[in-house]
């Protein structure tokens, strides 16, 4: 039997607004659960919903997939922190359907609520944690701002701005697309093919006041940032915070991708126990209100007298 620590996985299918079929990963923070045979098709009992009421998102960088060593590993850590965690592939990423070419930052925004709305017709609570790296960070935000029930949301070595990855595309392969309509851009050792919808979609979000509006709506921000990050600065991140006046930790040597097991396990680590203080925050608020209200509800009890009542006389 594998050790309780160890979350059991399973293949997730649900369609995006367009139809396009995305392909995900359910991570259950139990080894004993009891997947429906169909899947995404219908809902399913879940004993350990009840138990957690706790549901994330996670979110990959741009070119990357649910797959990504850094996106794998957040999973596994929230699905042991006790969170139902999905992490998938965005539309024209990884086992997801589409190209590319035919993406951009709104559509990965629009995944993330497709992605939110089949985990609650497959049965699990409402989304509160969206986690992104990266560009998924980016789309994480933009995103919570369309999901109420989504009250934590963690932004792992993201920039302050969506256009910031423009940054790394030259200014030939940035006019050939405005030329051509689409072009190779090179992003690290890959060559992806790009569009010039998914550059004229850049201009159309503004990331520092999405994050504002976030801490605005008592929603809480946490952007963990690399220390020795060589894609995202660190000022990039420390703007990203600072912006919002959200929470910022630093996890020192890391890079991008928190390629270190020691790295990745300390960026886990601090996502889980922010979670943690979140949830017991939440706990001792709503008990706070259950008291008020039952206290209230006592007091006027004791006011009530019947109305009309005779005194005896003596």
């Amino acid at each position: 039997m594998p050790s309780i620590h160890t979350p059991q996985t399973e293949f997730f299918t649900f369609l995006n607004k367009t139809g396009v079929q995305l392909a995900g990963t359910l991570y259950h923070p139990h080894t004993l659960y009891h997947p429906h045979p169909k899947h995404s098709s219908q809902p399913y009992e879940s004993k350990q919903a009840e138990e957690t009421h706790r549901t994330a998102i996670v979110c990959h960088c741009f070119t990357g997939s649910k797959n990504l060593i850094t996106t794998a590993r957040i999973a596994k850590g929230l699905a042991r922190a006790n969170y139902h965690t999905l992490a998938f592939d965005f539309t024209g990423h990884g086992e997801s359907g589409c190209e590319l070419a035919n993406t951009n930052v709104s559509v990965y925004v629009s995944d993330i609520l497709a992605a939110s709305d089949a985990l609650t017709r497959f049965g699990w609570p409402p989304v509160s944690s969206l986690v992104g790296h990266s560009l998924g960070g980016v789309s994480s935000i933009l995103a919570a701002l369309h999901i109420p029930s989504a009250t934590d949301v963690v932004a792992v070595a993201s920039p302050s701005t969506v256009d910031h990855m423009t940054h790394f595309f030259s200014d030939q392969a940035l006019a050939r697309i405005y030329t051509q309509g689409v072009a190779d851009i090179e992003v690290g050792d890959r060559s992806v093919l790009l569009s010039r919808g998914f550059l004229a979609d850049i201009s159309n979000h503004d990331l520092r006041a999405s994050a504002r509006h976030l801490v605005q709506r008592n929603k809480r921000v946490l952007v963990v940032q690399a220390g020795a990050d060589a894609v995202v600065e660190r000022r990039e991140t420390e703007q990203l915070a600072k912006s919002a006046g959200a929470y910022l930790q630093t996890v020192d040597g890391a890079d991008h991708l928190f390629t270190s097991r020691a790295h990745s396990q300390n960026m886990v680590s601090i996502i889980t126990k922010w979670l943690a203080n979140n949830q017991e925050h939440d706990q001792a608020r709503d008990l706070a209100s259950t008291k008020y209200r039952l206290s209230m509800f006592t007091c006027r009890q004791q006011d009530l007298s019947p109305l009309g009542s005779v005194i005896p006389h003596n």
